[in-house]
C-alpha cells in the first residue's frame, strides 16, 4: 500500500507543477522526506498501515511536484508522466525485493544500516538547500 501511496500522490503532484502551482520550497521538503524516511528504516519504526501511508504520500507529492515542474515545456504530458511513473514503481518494486531478501537471510541490520546511509545522505541534500 505504501509505495501505491507514493505513487499515486506522485502524479497529483506533477500536475501541480505542471499548472505552475507555488511551491517554494520543493527541493528542502524532498531533502527532508530523504532524511525522514532513512532515519525512519533506521530506527527501525514500523508505525500504522494509515500513518505509514499519510506520510509516504506526502513525500511522492513532492517528488511529483518536483517531476511536474520541471518537465521540459515541449514534452508530451502522458509520456512523460508515463516514463517517471513507470521508473518510480521499478525502483520502488526493487527496493521491496532487496528488503524482503535481507529480511530472509536474517540481515535486517543491513536494512537499518542501510536506512542510516539513507538518513546520512538526506541530511546533505537538507544542508545543501538550506545553505544555498
Amino acid at each position: 500500500m505504501w509505495p501505491a501511496s507514493f505513487v499515486a500522490a506522485m502524479v497529483f503532484g506533477a500536475a501541480a507543477g505542471w499548472s505552475c502551482v507555488a511551491f517554494p520550497a520543493v527541493e528542502t521538503a524532498i531533502a527532508a522526506s530523504v532524511l525522514v524516511l532513512g532515519g525512519a528504516i533506521a530506527a527501525g519504526w514500523s508505525p500504522a498501515v494509515a500513518v505509514g501511508a499519510l506520510l509516504i504520500a506526502a513525500f511522492g507529492l513532492t517528488h511529483g511536484y518536483a517531476h511536474g515542474a520541471e518537465m521540459p515545456g515541449d514534452s508530451f504530458r502522458s509520456g512523460y508522466a508515463a516514463g517517471f511513473v513507470a521508473g518510480t514503481t521499478l525502483l520502488h518494486g526493487l527496493g521491496l525485493a532487496l528488503a524482503s531478501a535481507l529480511a530472509a537471510f536474517g540481515a535486517r541490520k543491513a536494512s537499518r544500516v542501510a536506512g542510516g546511509a539513507l538518513a546520512s545522505f538526506g541530511l546533505v541534500l537538507l544542508a545543501g538547500t538550506l545553505a544555498g
